[in-house]
């Protein structure tokens, strides 16, 4: 039995179907880029506050 071609294309090979994935990953990228910004925002300035509170100790 000789092999069957696929007539339709993967979703992943579609070229709309690539554009909207690579869309997606930087809207994630993007989020994750600000996740990671307000945590370090954050770590800074509590421990500027742990530090201040032990110099008024």
């Amino acid at each position: 039995m000789p092999a069957r071609k696929s007539k339709s294309l993967t979703i992943v090979q579609q070229p709309a179907a690539q554009l909207y994935r690579r869309f997606v990953e930087g809207i994630k990228e993007r989020i994750r880029t600000a996740q990671l910004k307000a945590a370090l925002a954050a770590n800074a300035e509590l421990v500027l506050h742990y530090w201040e509170i032990g110099r008024e100790i």
